[in-house]
């Protein structure tokens, strides 16, 4: 049986910030942080004709097939991927080894900002994420529901 983050209404909040604040500085549109299985954490900004859920999973599993094309040639792993639309773009990060960031944007918007700014939240992400993960190891198998 998987175990299960919990998430304190502390770092939920320092999370959602921290996402707001990224979409403020890189004029980005969306931001989404999820494990690698696809389970959301954060959903902050424009959602509207979004299926978030969805997007997260999709993103998942693009992630995953990603590891295996970066292991064929040589590669532990990319951590970045991008998706260039004619009106939209998706940017796509690790954050450390289970959790990841996916940002969209228009096309208006310039990568090198949303690059950038993506890189710095992941840092900070990172660490918060790693006081929830040293918690959820040290807690029982299944008995710690992620707090909603």
């Amino acid at each position: 049986m998987p175990r299960h983050r919990f998430i304190t209404a502390e770092e939920q909040k320092q999370i959602d910030n921290l996402l707001r604040e990224l979409l403020k500085n890189s004029d980005a549109k969306t931001a989404l942080l999820l494990d690698q299985g696809g389970f959301l954490m954060s959903v902050q900004g424009f959602t509207e004709h979004l299926d978030p859920q969805t997007i997260a999973v999709l993103a998942a599993g693009a992630f995953a097939t990603t590891r295996e094309l970066a292991k064929l040639i040589g590669e532990e792993e990319f951590t970045v991927m991008f998706h260039q639309g004619r009106r939209d773009n998706i940017h796509l990060s690790a954050v450390g080894k289970d959790a990841l960031m996916v940002i969209i944007f228009e096309n208006t918007t310039t990568i090198g900002m949303v690059r950038l700014f993506a890189r710095e939240t992941g840092k900070k992400l990172q660490s918060i994420l790693t006081v929830i993960n040293q918690r959820k190891e040290e807690a029982p198998m299944g008995n710690i529901p992620m707090q909603e």
